[in-house]
């Protein structure tokens, strides 16, 4: 077995900090930029037995991994275990304390690499490498990116949380947005052209065919609409730019 730990401290109160992780864009805030996972699957709660299902690339293929929550106690520990991925055992305890107003969040993450005494050895070779930069490195974006947000979210914290659409929610940018917003407290909901997912917080548009009913934006505080062709997929010419153009106009043209 291997274990790793990290230390954070974050200028929050330890309430303020752990509802932070409670908050379910907290995972795709937290996950590195380098690492493209896709979500498949995420209860809504840190609550014993509860899961998080997702994807990434190994290589040529795609690995899922399934993670377990088997402690909650708020505001100061949870914990999760792999119960389905890439390594033969993985436990990840998250400890936060309050010190002056300050939270350290501690990190302590145990595994074990797979290919039994082959992947053992492999990692002797490497100087015990074949995992620990991995985690060196992502575990000091994790720091910068909570400590960063929760600062950011501070500015803004007496005011009322709003309630808030996002069209281009699956993009790049809006995946990002919608768990900052996410995570600051707000009610997010997301404009979709595909089949609704039951339970989500979704509304669904069609406005290539003019399906879309603008009294469902009834309640909103705010609509941020990032939709529309990509503007970095290919190169421009004279119909790559109509296309760019006319997917913004018209979807904002009710």
């Amino acid at each position: 077995m291997y274990k790793y730990k990290h230390v954070t401290t974050v200028d929050a109160d330890i309430d303020s900090t752990f509802k932070w992780f409670e908050h379910e864009g907290s995972f795709r805030r937290l996950m590195p930029p380098w690492e493209v996972a896709e979500e498949v699957r995420a209860d809504e709660t840190l609550d014993v037995g509860s899961q998080r299902v997702f994807r990434f690339p190994m290589g040529p293929l795609k690995m899922t991994w399934v993670a377990e929550h088997t402690a909650y106690n708020p505001p100061h520990h949870f914990a999760d275990k792999m119960v389905k991925g890439p390594f033969w055992h993985w436990t990840h305890n998250h400890n936060l304390s309050e010190v002056d107003g300050k939270t350290e969040v501690i990190d302590d993450v145990t595994y074990q690499v797979p290919f039994g005494a082959l992947g053992n050895l492999a990692d002797t070779v490497l100087g015990g490498m074949l995992v620990k930069s991995r985690l060196s490195r992502m575990f000091k974006a994790r720091e910068l990116r909570l400590q960063r947000d929760l600062e950011r979210h501070s500015h803004f914290s007496h005011l009322p949380r709003k309630k808030i659409l996002v069209a281009g929610s699956s993009g790049m940018i809006g995946t990002q947005l919608v768990a900052f917003l996410d995570t600051g407290g707000h009610d997010v909901w997301r404009l979709v052209r595909r089949t609704l997912n039951p339970g989500a917080n979704e509304i669904r548009w069609d406005p290539d065919n003019g399906d879309f009913d603008p009294n469902l934006l009834s309640g909103f505080d705010v609509i941020i609409h990032l939709g529309g062709e990509p503007i970095g997929e290919k190169r421009w010419n004279d119909k790559r730019k109509q296309m760019i153009r006319d997917s913004r106009v018209k979807s904002t043209s009710y």
